[in-house]
């Protein structure tokens, strides 16, 4: 009688635990000698230079959980190899070594000729191995058998499972396969990458005779088939035409089909040094009756030329003058002819490159929030980092802008890498972001400017047309510049001088609040709250606050900017999907690493035009002046206003309005502010705001029935202001505060 089982191994004579050389084979040996479900029948070995490589306990494993006459073929009893290596790095390995052992999910690919191999564990061996006993890996056999018996082995919830085992080899296609194959224009290369990694990409087809192929692809589109029904990796091209042919799949005459077509009136020249790769491209669907829930490709590597190949399948002749023709003409009977079955082929794992759609899944982001074009003005340290992550997740199509090159010093916390010194930022992050992806698949662009150099009619078409524009210059006049631009959204943001802090600044989707009134409030949430005395400590006092990253402190670690580049470009993303402004303020606790966010209330903005100038204020200062007023009343009340005049928008900026001094005079007809801790107070929001916010004018309270015009007094008053406040080019600004009602007054000394 026939030997129903593989012959696998050398056999090791006797059938002891001293036979046994490798520890982890010994205690597996003595579990298996007091495990009722497993017989040790004998001891084989591998041998490699002389040296046993492993050692394999066969046994006879019998099973209560595999139900009688199983579908999927499995027996009450297997003989079943155990095979432990000497090199503790490999996971043990589980042999069926019943010749006809079925194909089922969850095996490993094998040799020709060799056992199947069960895939017992699901992580990798360093993970199993910590808690690994030969007990367990006994149970975990078990396991398997009973559960692929039943058909439970692979869960309904469980991504299908592939036609084929997965390969050694891989190539990994372009992201646009699909689109461009058929294309006669283009044509598919691979290059090798390392000795198990093709890279695949697309060529123009007229380039051909210049690049010299390394494999010739040939694709092939299959009919569906059903999932579970795994296949062992064929051996052979007629092993591979009988196992779809029993699916109703022509894969021979497809083959020859396309193996004509490839070929043009030149031939094929017989010393043609390049292999043939065949692609399939398998439809999976669950069920015979359900969709196609996704395209399958697995390839096929020939070691001969196409030339060749067409020539044993009878569809190719060989020319006189060395070449390969098609011949015109052939009859259904090709398959008969047996040279092509034992062709022998080698199994090649297909992956895809990276897509947007699976950055996206990778990223849980949705597709419909993440097409948009956006424009990221100034890409240094922070603005690089920030296209990087947003590519990585694609998350919108971006332009850059930025008018500066890569410098040395640069690397220590820019994207860029040393051999991008000298090139211009916008080129270099245009150059980074799309090499994340296959060649010519990501695209972005870059143009080499000021962001609002609005005579530059490309920069002020991507601007004015973009969805949203990102300021990461860490300048002062960018983000007031775009306030008054026609755009549709705008975002600014920027790191602390100390580098522990970092600021987003974004309108809302109608622009009612825009970035220069959006900075006046946060100024104003850093002069009232209690993180505000240490959110901008390191200033220099001249420099918009954030030029941190680039000038005025040389010490803020890659770590702290990667930290919160990565919280600005999540926060961006998130919020960019809602309408509301939004100033949000981060701290990094130094030791801890803690991440404290503050996020500020946005008020609207009031905007009010007086004798040449716009004053910016809000509804929140409104509302504290009148409550000033209202808790003083009957009395007038009155105090200092804090803020900053912008001379080339000549916009002045109100950031708070300060009580009056304790040792001011006040009563029902008059008021007279006093001065007690005024100056320490200015002092501190001059501090606190790197030298932006000081003193700007003066504000009082009318009493009831009393309108806010002017009166006689207030009009002395602001010419006073204004020829103290001229002396450094001011204008005077007064506040007058009635009942739900207020006016300003502004005067300037003409030269």
């Amino acid at each position: 009688m026939a030997d129903i089982h593989t012959n696998f191994g050398e056999v090791i004579s006797e059938l002891t635990e001293d036979a046994l050389t490798i520890p982890i084979s010994r205690r597996v040996f003595r579990a298996c000698s007091t495990h009722k479900f497993f017989e040790l029948i004998e001891l084989r070995c591998f041998i490699h230079d002389g040296q046993r490589t492993a050692e394999m306990l066969v046994v006879d494993c019998t099973n209560d959980g595999v139900p009688t006459r199983n579908e999927i073929g499995i027996l009450y009893q297997e003989r079943i190899g155990l095979i432990f290596s000497t090199e503790e790095t490999k996971i043990p390995e589980v042999r069926a070594l019943r010749k006809d052992f079925p194909v089922t999910l969850h095996q490993n690919l094998v040799r020709r000729d060799e056992p199947a191999s069960l895939c017992l564990y699901f992580e990798p061996w360093e993970v199993v191995q910590r808690s690994w006993t030969p007990q367990s890996h006994l149970n975990r056999v078990l396991w398997w058998l009973s559960e692929t018996a039943k058909g439970t082995l692979h869960r309904e919830d469980q991504p299908v499972e592939p036609f084929y085992f997965r390969s050694p080899f891989e190539i990994v296609l372009p992201p646009d396969f699909d689109e461009k194959i058929r294309h006669p224009d283009f044509l598919l290369t691979l290059k090798r990458v390392e000795d198990r990694v093709f890279l695949g990409c697309f060529l123009q087809a007229s380039k051909k005779r210049n690049v010299q192929l390394e494999l010739t692809c040939l694709v092939i589109a299959l009919q569906p088939v059903t999932h579970g029904s795994i296949e062992p990796f064929p051996h052979d091209l007629g092993t591979l035409d009988k196992q779809f042919a029993a699916r109703g799949a022509t894969l021979f005459n497809l083959l020859c089909t396309e193996i004509k077509r490839s070929v043009n009136g030149e031939g094929i020249p017989k010393t043609s040094d390049s292999k043939t790769l065949l692609i399939l491209q398998i439809p999976v669907q669950r069920n015979d009756n359900s969709v196609v829930e996704r395209n399958e490709y697995k390839a096929f590597c020939f070691n001969i030329n196409l030339g060749q190949l067409g020539e044993a399948c009878g569809v190719l002749t060989d020319g006189a003058d060395g070449s390969y023709y098609d011949i015109p003409s052939f009859g259904a009977d090709l398959s008969s002819n047996d040279a092509w079955r034992s062709i022998e082929i080698e199994p090649i794992e297909i992956t895809s490159s990276l897509t947007h759609e699976t950055a996206r899944r990778a990223s849980g982001i949705i597709t419909d929030t993440a097409e948009f074009f956006g424009v990221l003005a100034g890409v240094g340290a922070l603005g690089s980092s920030l296209a990087d992550i947003w590519y990585r997740e694609a998350w919108g199509t971006w332009t850059f802008v930025d008018i500066d090159y890569i410098k040395p010093h640069n690397l220590a916390r820019h994207t860029a890498k040393h051999f991008q010194i000298g090139q211009l930022k916008a080129n270099a992050a245009k150059q980074i972001v799309e090499e994340n992806y296959c060649d010519g698949y990501a695209k972005a662009s870059a143009i080499v400017d000021s962001v609002t150099n609005w005579s530059n009619v490309d920069l002020k078409t991507a601007v004015e047309s973009a969805d949203l524009v990102v300021d990461a210059t860490t300048t002062l006049a960018v983000p007031r510049d775009l306030a008054i631009a026609d755009l549709k959204r705008s975002a600014s943001i920027f790191l602390t001088p100390s580098g522990h802090g970092s600021v987003l600044l974004l309108e809302d989707s109608d622009r009612n609040v825009r970035l220069d009134g959006l900075e006046a409030q946060y100024y104003g949430a850093i002069l009232n709250n209690d993180w505000g005395e240490q959110h901008l400590r390191g200033h220099q006092g001249h420099l918009w606050v954030g030029a941190g990253c680039r000038d005025v402190s040389s010490v803020i670690s890659v770590e702290l900017l990667q930290v919160h580049a990565a919280t600005l470009a999540r926060q961006v993303r998130l919020r960019c999907e809602h309408p509301d402004a939004v100033i949000s303020v981060w701290h990094v606790e130094e030791q801890s690493g803690t991440i404290s966010a503050n996020k500020v209330p946005v008020a609207a903005n009031l905007t009010v035009a007086a004798n040449g100038w716009t004053i910016v204020w809000n509804t929140h200062l409104q509302d504290k002046a009148r409550q000033i007023r209202s808790t003083n009343l009957p009395n007038e009340t009155g105090g200092v206003l804090l803020g900053y005049i912008d001379q080339k928008l000549q916009t002045i900026f109100v950031v708070d309005i300060l009580s009056a001094p304790l040792d001011s005079a006040a009563d029902s007809s008059g008021f007279t502010r006093g001065t007690q801790g005024l100056e320490e107070q200015i002092q501190i929001a001059q501090s606190w705001t790197a030298n932006i916010v000081s003193y700007i004018g003066e504000w009082h309270s009318h009493p009831l029935g009393i309108s806010t015009k002017p009166s006689e007094h207030d009009i002395r008053l602001l010419s006073y202001l204004a020829e103290i406040l001229n002396r450094d080019g001011l204008p005077g600004v007064m506040l007058i505060v009635g009942e739900n009602q207020e006016t300003w007054s502004i005067q300037e000394i003409q030269e």
